[in-house]
Order: C-alpha cells, then sequence, then structure tokens
C-alpha cells in the first residue's frame, strides 16, 4: 500500500518536473553540456568566445541646425555591421562599417547619404564571477565620415546641387557591461570623435576640396542584451538606443556655417560569437 502511494505521488510530481525542466531550456538555464568529440565541457555559463560578428538594422530621427538658418528633421535608415574582438585582460579589437539613407525636410528638402567606417585598438578587463561579470574595453583608432546632402529645391542656387562632407577623425571611447544573469547584460557605451581634418565638395565646382573648422563629436548607447547560453555559440540579440551629435564645420571661403546633426535612435542587433 505505501509503494502505490509512493508511486502515486512520483507521478503527481513527474509534470512539475517537465515544466520546469522546459522553462530552463527555452530560456537558457541549462544543465552542463559535455562535447565528448572536442573534448570541451560547456556549462550554463556558456561557451566564453572571444570574437562577435554584429549585423544591426537601425532608424534614426535626425535633426540638423545652424546658426541663422532654420532646422531641417527628417528620419533616416541603415544597417551597421560590427566585428569585436574581445579577450579576458587582453587585446581587443572593433572594425565596424555603417551605412545611412534619408530625407530631411524643411526650407531646403535634402536627400542624405552616410557612409562611416573605423578601427579601434584597445584592452579589455573583466572582474566578478559570470552571472554577475563585469567588462571594461578602451580602445582608440582612425576613422572615416563621408555624408552626401542631396538637395531637391528646384529654386536656383541649390536645384540639384551635392555636397560632399569628409570627415577624417579618431575614435576615442569606451564599453561598459554587466552581467546581472547568465542570459541578461545591459552596457553603456561612450565614443568621442576629435577631428582630424574635415573637408567639403561641391558638385559644381569640380576638383576643388575646402578645408573646414574642426569640430569634435561623439555618441551614447545602451544596449540591453539577452544571450542564448543553452548553445555552445552564443546568440545574442540587443536592442540599442543611441545618440549621436555630429558636427560639420564651418568654411569661411564659401561662407558656409557650422551644422550640427543631433540623431536619436534605435538599433536591433543581431550577434554571433565563435
Amino acid at each position: 500500500m505505501n509503494n502505490k502511494i509512493c508511486l502515486l505521488r512520483t507521478l503527481k510530481m513527474l509534470p512539475i518536473f517537465f515544466i520546469v525542466f522546459d522553462s530552463c531550456y527555452l530560456f537558457g538555464i541549462s544543465p552542463s553540456t559535455t562535447d565528448i568529440k572536442n573534448n570541451k565541457v560547456y556549462t550554463s555559463e556558456g561557451c566564453r568566445t572571444s570574437y562577435k560578428i554584429s549585423v544591426v538594422p537601425q532608424y534614426s530621427r535626425v535633426c540638423q541646425s545652424a546658426k541663422q538658418m532654420p532646422k531641417e528633421k527628417g528620419n533616416v535608415y541603415g544597417i551597421d555591421m560590427e566585428f569585436e574582438c574581445q579577450k579576458k585582460n587582453d587585446l581587443y579589437v572593433d572594425l565596424l562599417a555603417l551605412f545611412n539613407y534619408g530625407r530631411l525636410n524643411g526650407s531646403i528638402p535634402a536627400h542624405i547619404k552616410e557612409i562611416v567606417g573605423k578601427g579601434a585598438f584597445g584592452y579589455s578587463f573583466f572582474w566578478g564571477c559570470y552571472e554577475h561579470q563585469w567588462v571594461l574595453s578602451s580602445y582608440a583608432g582612425f576613422g572615416y565620415r563621408l555624408l552626401v546632402n542631396h538637395f531637391l529645391e528646384s529654386v536656383p542656387p541649390w536645384s540639384s546641387m551635392r555636397i560632399h562632407y569628409h570627415n577624417y577623425f579618431i575614435p576615442i571611447g569606451f564599453k561598459l557591461q554587466h552581467n546581472f544573469s547568465c542570459n541578461w547584460k545591459i552596457g553603456f557605451n561612450g565614443l568621442f570623435m576629435p577631428s582630424v581634418t574635415q573637408m567639403l565638395y561641391v558638385c559644381r565646382v569640380k576638383g576643388t576640396l575646402w578645408k573646414q573648422s574642426r569640430s569634435p563629436s561623439y555618441e551614447v548607447e545602451v544596449p540591453v542584451t539577452w544571450i542564448n547560453s543553452y548553445s555552445k555559440y552564443k546568440i545574442e540579440i540587443s536592442l540599442v538606443p543611441f545618440y549621436k551629435h555630429w558636427v560639420l564645420g564651418s568654411s569661411k571661403v564659401l561662407s558656409f556655417p557650422t551644422w550640427r546633426q543631433n540623431y536619436w535612435g534605435i538599433g536591433l542587433q543581431y550577434s554571433h560569437n565563435f
């Protein structure tokens, strides 16, 4: 009789066991898994990888302004591709390419196209246990930004005019992230970009690059990331709100003012670690 009672109690506990097990599987909270072929052991901490490739489609609301000039506002859509090497207490490498396209509306409507590329090297500091780990990566490097303004106004002298802004800059920044569980982390990224040189090219004055005044720009990001730690190859999905402030220097020769561009946006980042 006692054996039957024990058996019935055990059978009643089985559904609870399967519910807990399935929940752990879904959210990546799993026991250690052994890869016998490669003689590696993967735990719920995941495989601590050093290399990451990311793709980030993004949207930005842009406001462009200058002194004694009307503001221009519009929507910009783009994609960001990034490669990172982040080793524990070791070298940090960051390579990034960005393409944006959109339209600004105002007194002089214009299409804008933006291309940014940068490479940087630095060092990463790790401390704390995995589920409460802190990582700080600081870096510096070299970058280039091309911004093309194609004015749509049919009134001279703006009709179909194109202005190319070239900005060579030094990216100096840091990335701070905190793993507050085995599946979630939050970060804060700051980037300061002093200009080495800024030049502009007006399509109607062929063969001439006009120097601009140099002004620094900056960028801030706050990524919130979900990590699939169940797999030995960690997949990360991040929601990345950001703010960018770009400065287009003035040109005294052409009487061009200093333009300030403010980007308020959000990106959805998909990352693969290997």
